[in-house]
């Protein structure tokens, strides 16, 4: 896990501040919530130099926890923690008890550079507020003499040219995050895919219009239908790169999709690369990604 990442590393923090060993927190649920807390306090410190007078002050707090590198980010996950203060929440654990927010009218007092940050570029094809930035994959003639020879995406109009859009399809990169940009924007690699998300953070990047046909599924039939999102991380060691952020960054981006393309939400259309099969070889050469570590459960959830 990498030492200049904290969002990493909340874990080992609380427990410093609360002086008890790392183990216990992951063991004793209620020592769990008073590190979660007293990291939470430590945050609001930092940026106020005291504790916030009242629950709506709290939301510099809030947005520092989500440890995002950018302020648009942390900026979209506390608007999401004051949405479910604000619409309540129950949850049934399980042991069978069930515990229970209920709602608060709370609106939040958004400092003015983290209320700037919220607004983005609407002509991404992303849900509103959600940090993305477009980062074109290659479109290039490769051979002059060969009109064939192109990279790295077919041009379409999904689903207005017949190419109904019917699956989102869940990758892991197996390379880091700036890597996976750089080959979706060699047209010479002949691969590419809709969106690409971080691990740190659950930023996004739009490579590839949602119209047009990606290069992503190893199948051109699933391609034509379907939209691929890739996840920075490799797929033996998912746990580690599988974070909270980007589960909840991927899982807001395939709602959105979904809604948009009238995609059922379950999974026979959400899929995995691993459930594609390959048009003319065996299985055995087709990828194996997210792979055993992605947690569909909490995913679809």
């Amino acid at each position: 896990t990498p030492a200049n990442q904290p969002g990493l590393h909340t874990l080992d923090a609380a427990a410093a501040l609360l002086r008890l060993p790392a183990d216990t927190l992951k063991r004793d649920a209620a020592q769990n919530i008073r590190g979660g807390a007293a990291l939470l306090a430590q945050l609001a410190r930092g940026a106020g130099g005291a504790l916030p007078a009242s629950e709506a002050d709290w939301y510099a707090a809030v947005a520092a926890y989500s440890y995002a590198s950018d302020p648009a980010t942390a900026a979209d996950f506390a608007d999401a923690v004051y949405a479910t203060i604000q619409q309540g929440a129950a949850r049934t654990l399980a042991s069978g008890e069930t515990i229970a927010l209920a709602p608060a009218n709370i609106l939040p007092n958004r400092p003015q550079a983290l209320a700037e940050a919220a607004r983005r570029d609407r002509t991404i094809d992303c849900p509103q507020r959600m940090p993305c930035e477009w980062v074109p994959a290659a479109y290039v003639l490769n051979n002059p003499a060969d009109p064939s020879d192109y990279g790295n995406y077919d041009l379409a109009n999904r689903p207005k040219d017949g190419l109904d859009i019917r699956y989102i399809v869940i990758h892991d990169t197996e390379v880091d995050y700036a890597t996976t940009l750089q080959i979706f924007q060699n047209p010479l690699n002949y691969v590419s895919t809709h969106y690409v998300v971080r691990s740190s953070d659950g930023h996004v990047a739009q490579m590839v219009r949602t119209q047009n046909v990606a290069w992503h599924a190893g199948n051109w039939y699933v391609n034509g239908h379907s939209i691929g999102i890739e996840h920075e991380g490799f797929a033996i060691a998912g746990a580690a790169w599988y974070t909270e952020a980007m589960y909840r960054a991927s899982a807001r981006l395939v709602h959105y999709l979904a809604v948009r393309y009238h995609i059922p939400l379950d999974r026979a259309h959400i899929i995995g690369h691993d459930d594609i099969p390959h048009p003319t070889q065996s299985q055995g050469v087709m990828h194996w990604d997210p792979g055993p570590f992605w947690d569909w459960a909490h995913y679809m959830e």
